[in-house]
């Protein structure tokens, strides 16, 4: 992208696809078909979100038909998700908390995002179609950050303790490994 908007944060799908936030009036995804080949647009930029709320960081499927993303629509920041084929969206959550920094699983079926109370960090995993959300993790962490492995059932994420050191967190087992201790994903 080039121009006078605010555009950050990308997430890129293997179709060729890129969703950013941009912010003309206010934040919103937008999506942008690419030729990674030739770092060129191919086809037309559409607007995945219109909200007057801030509407950000995106997290993609693998496949490119979801999409979860934290959002300012209830005051606070918030989990929403969208089948980008049905175009059907809807919050996640709804705490008086920040909820936020979501990140889809490889096949879009799950998500982690962590709540912010200000002193600690709650991880928590959700299905993609709602219903409770199983808490993973609580303790000092860093924001969210966090990136599925390929197999997707571990996700690493950024960890305040030891300072600047990105853990692997493997959810079914709760495990966790420093990049100390990293081997091989």
């Amino acid at each position: 992208t080039s121009g006078e908007n605010d555009e950050r944060t990308p997430s890129a799908s293997p179709d060729g696809r890129v969703l950013f936030a941009s912010r003309t009036q206010n934040i919103d995804i937008w999506s942008l078909p690419l030729n990674a080949d030739a770092a060129a647009p191919k086809g037309s930029l559409a607007r995945l979100t219109s909200d007057p709320a801030i509407d950000q960081r995106p997290s993609l499927s693998r496949d490119g038909k979801r999409m979860a993303w934290e959002t300012s629509r209830g005051g606070n920041f918030e989990v929403w998700v969208k089948d980008l084929v049905s175009g059907s969206e809807k919050g996640l959550t709804s705490g008086p908390l920040r909820e936020h920094m979501p990140a889809l699983s490889p096949d879009g079926s799950r998500l982690v995002y962590d709540v912010h109370d200000g002193e600690k960090v709650t991880i928590f995993e959700s299905d993609f179609q709602g219903g409770e959300p199983v808490q993973i993790r609580e303790e000092n962490v860093g924001q969210g950050s966090f990136q599925w492995t390929a197999k997707g059932d571990s996700v690493l994420y950024f960890h305040r303790e030891p300072p600047g050191s990105v853990g692997l967190m493997n959810l079914s087992s709760r495990s966790e490994e420093h990049t100390s201790e990293l081997q091989s994903l």
